[in-house]
């Protein structure tokens, strides 16, 4: 059964920040990701290969173990093609289909690798098969016609799109992915308004869901809402606690605001996670720049020592 409370969600998520400086955004939208591949993308090991290597093995496995559960060889082969091996991930999948005949959740699993894959038509009509499947549920015929409403997206059809995602949230109004979709869509083609308000129903609908929140974040930033945006920020910061990016966005923000004692929290973890000489200098200049500004002058002088040996410069630490 699909599970729109958990839903995790993919797609050209990283390029939100581009999109909302301009009329782009309708070229963001995003796909319900089913277990197969949120296994593959869990932070902070979605960076590490050898663990991703290490999962697909495991999925291999059991597979081998149990080789007629059609549901576990279409989520081994979405996995397949989320880390790039498309023939193998497709094969697999075709297997996995040859085998459950109308099951619902093996057909949503091909409909995404088959978008994965640049197969947008072939993807819509595996999406309907589960439309049309007596098996199928409320939320699994939700979850079909959204995948259905990203594929016609990638066809270039704006108003396909919203028909589809319309439909999704006919059948499950409760989608979030569906509903931050159809936001998307709509705002990218000026109804703004209507667009924002069903982008923040999905953000209210899945609060720990960091993807739709980082949206919600450039959106609000776009805007010059900032208080939004940091009230997203640290949602993102919540689910994904590892992700030093983000908390050097959110201690920047809240410096802007001249509210250090907040920046020094995500500061503190930067410098402790920081992988990258270039990450681990930004985070020690503003811990020095938060503590200053918090009167902790000794901590401050320390952090700018550390922020120098990494090749601050004294204009970086004014």
């Amino acid at each position: 059964m699909a599970r729109f409370s958990n839903l995790v969600l993919i797609g050209v998520v990283s390029t939100l920040g581009v999109a909302f400086a301009g009329q782009v955004l309708a070229q963001t939208p995003v796909i319900p990701e089913s277990e197969g591949a949120s296994h593959l993308r869990s932070m902070p090991e979605r960076r590490d290969r050898s663990w991703r290597e290490k999962r697909l093995e495991e999925m291999a496995a059991a597979v081998r173990r149990n080789p007629d559960d059609a549901k576990q060889l279409a989520s081994y082969g979405l996995a397949l093609v989320h880390a790039g091996r498309h023939d193998e991930g497709l094969n697999a999948l075709n297997r996995a289909s040859s085998k459950a005949g109308l099951e619902p959740e093996v057909n949503l699993l091909y409909a995404k690798a088959l978008i994965r894959t640049g197969s947008p038509e072939q993807a819509i009509e595996k999406a309907l098969e589960v439309t049309r499947s007596p098996l199928a549920t409320q939320d699994e015929i939700g979850e079909a016609y959204s995948v259905a409403g990203f594929a016609r997206w990638r066809q270039g059809s704006i108003s396909g799109a919203e028909a589809y995602l319309r439909q999704a949230i006919k059948h499950t109004p409760k989608n979030a992915g569906a509903l931050l979709n159809l936001g998307l869509v709509l705002y990218g083609s000026d109804r703004r308004s209507a667009g924002i308000a069903s982008m923040e129903k999905a953000a209210r609908l899945a609060p720990d869901d960091a993807r739709i929140q980082r949206i919600m974040a450039d959106l609000y930033d776009n805007m010059g809402q900032s208080e939004k945006s940091l009230a997203a920020w640290e949602k993102v910061s919540a689910a994904r606690p590892d992700d030093v990016q983000v908390r050097l966005k959110i201690a920047t923000g809240w410096l802007a605001q001249e509210q250090a004692a907040k920046a020094v929290p995500h500061l503190l973890v930067a410098v402790e996670e920081s992988q990258e000489p270039k990450e681990a200098r930004q985070a020690h200049v503003l811990l020095a720049t938060a503590f200053a500004q918090t009167e902790r002058y000794e901590e401050a002088r320390e952090q700018a020592k550390e922020a120098q040996q990494l090749g601050a410069d004294m204009s970086e630490l004014l």
